[in-house]
């Protein structure tokens, strides 16, 4: 059973969304059969999803859950992890066992090919909670950043695969639910990431392979993964639009979204929410327009890494003056399934000029500028009409009212 949820950002509502939506590390295979004790021979297998430094790697646990799947029960934390690498790219096998479970490995130099780490959940690589793992009939796996015992939560950076009869408060939050491994008897996945949340993906291999991809779809995923693709950089949103705009007037926003995430994205959905009190013109492309939750909403089956879309959107400004703030736009798509938002842009409407300015308003200012008091409208356009009070050689003075301010001194050069 896969567990669906929906994730509610600002009015943005994105679905369906696994307990973690952008994990940085996926178990890849399970061995069941004893525990992962100092004497066991089970073993959890994790594929680093994004580059991890040896420093982000110590934040993560591996372990079970209790029996009843209520809550974590064993939790082995990375550590000592500099003393292999400093970092550790992405499509690293790592497996986690007991001391039976293999002959540790940990010679790791994945520029010469060798991208694979055999530890000991009780070596020196590992910091335990204080209870061993032990893969029950009924269990969590689990990679996470919080390895506490009694904890029930899940972070969007972990991952968890649950099996067994009982679902308790933890393993509701698990991304997967699989056929319970044989005992002794291992559980692989023979897919990517995506795939991953699909129970049908899961299969007991008929030779367990710790340290190596699964076979077919897996290993053309890990290697892709080696290569520079697989989720692991960036979906970039991105929003501009005018500074300021006359009330009433028509005006356009851009918005480019940029796959940089290192693999070809689906079913890309893309969403904003314009201001209330603008009103939508059009856009380019159409999209879908939803005036009860003034949403804009454009799909994409496919954008393949390093390519970017571009759309516009055309509106009226209100007629009166105020500011809009656009901050509810967001992209996302179905391997990259937490939204991803952009910066506020803000806009501000103004009151139109009048058609002609007294010559009071073009002339009084309590800003000293170079000292001379410049008008506020220097280097401007402006239409002013009164009466020509004074002739002069090289232009002439108008006035609206005798005092300070009411004059202006035309140049005709």
């Amino acid at each position: 059973m896969l567990i669906i949820g929906m994730l509610l950002w600002g009015g943005i509502t994105a679905s369906p969304v696994a307990a973690s939506a952008n994990p940085r590390l996926l178990i890849n295979e399970i061995y069941r059969g004893g525990t992962l004790g100092a004497t066991g021979n089970e073993w959890i297998e994790l594929v680093l999803v994004q580059d991890l430094t040896a420093a982000e790697l110590e934040g993560f646990y591996v372990g079970d859950s209790t029996s009843s799947t209520a809550s974590k029960y064993s939790g082995y934390k990375f550590t000592n992890m500099n003393s292999i690498a400093a970092t550790f790219p992405k499509g690293t096998i790592i497996v986690v066992g007991g001391g039976a479970a293999f002959t540790e490995d940990s010679a790791y130099d994945p520029a010469s090919g060798d991208w694979n780490l055999l530890l000991y959940a009780t070596g020196s690589h590992f910091t335990r909670n204080g209870y061993n793992g032990d893969l029950a009939a009924t269990d969590v796996a689990y990679v996470d950043t919080n390895g506490a015992y009694g904890d029930a939560t899940m972070s969007a950076d972990g991952f968890a695969v649950h099996w067994g009869t009982t679902t308790g408060v933890f393993g509701a939050l698990a991304d997967v639910k699989v056929t319970a491994p044989a005992n002794p008897g291992a559980m692989a996945l023979d897919s990517d990431l995506v795939g991953a949340l699909t129970p049908a993906n899961w299969s007991a291999p008929a030779s367990p392979t710790p340290g190596q991809p699964n076979g077919g779809a897996n290993t053309a995923y890990v290697e892709d993964l080696r290569t520079g693709g697989g989720p692991g950089g960036a979906l970039i949103v991105n929003k501009t639009g005018p500074d300021s705009v006359i009330a009433g007037s028509v005006f356009s926003y851009t918005l480019v979204v940029e796959n940089q995430t290192g693999a070809q994205l689906t079913d890309l959905v893309v969403s904003d929410i314009l201001p209330l009190s603008a009103t939508f013109a059009y856009a380019s492309p159409a999209g879908t327009w939803d005036a009860a939750s003034h949403t804009i909403t454009w799909t994409q089956m496919t954008l393949a890494d390093t390519n970017a879309l571009t759309y516009t959107i055309v509106v009226t400004a209100p007629e009166t003056a105020t500011i809009l703030n656009n901050v509810e736009y967001a992209g996302w798509a179905a391997n990259w399934i937490t939204p991803t938002t952009g910066s506020a842009v803000q806009t501000q409407v103004e009151t139109p000029p009048p058609a002609i300015y007294p010559i009071y308003d073009l002339q009084y200012t309590t800003i000293a500028g170079d000292g001379t008091y410049p008008s506020l409208y220097v280097d401007q356009t402006v239409t002013t009409t009164d009466t020509v009070c004074v002739h002069l050689s090289r232009g002439y003075i108008i006035a609206d009212a005798p005092g300070p301010w009411h004059s202006l001194y035309i140049y005709n050069g």
